[in-house]
C-alpha cells in the first residue's frame, strides 16, 4: 500500500500547473514594479515637494520594465515548449 502512494507522488505534475505558474509570474511582473513605483514615487515626491514628477517617472520606468520582462519571460517559455 505504501509503494502505491509513493508512485503517485512521483508522477508528473497536473497539466494545468505550468499555465498557473506562468499566469502568476506574469501577474507578478505586472503588479510588482507598478506597486513599488507607486510607493517610491509618492514618497519621494512628498519628501522633495516635486509632485507628480517622480511618481510619473517611476511609473513610466516600471511600465517599461514590466513589458520588457514579460516579453523576455514569454519568449523563454515559448522556446522551452517548442523545444528550441
Amino acid at each position: 500500500m505504501m509503494e502505491k502512494n509513493q508512485n503517485n507522488s512521483n508522477q508528473s505534475s497536473p497539466w494545468w500547473r505550468p499555465a498557473i505558474l506562468f499566469f502568476l509570474r506574469v501577474s507578478l511582473w505586472i503588479a510588482g514594479p507598478i506597486i513599488l513605483a507607486l510607493i517610491l514615487g509618492k514618497f519621494i515626491d512628498a519628501r522633495l515637494g516635486t509632485e507628480p514628477w517622480f511618481f510619473i517617472g517611476f511609473i513610466s520606468f516600471a511600465f517599461i520594465t514590466s513589458m520588457v520582462a514579460i516579453v523576455k519571460y514569454a519568449k523563454k517559455e515559448i522556446d522551452s515548449v517548442s523545444g528550441k
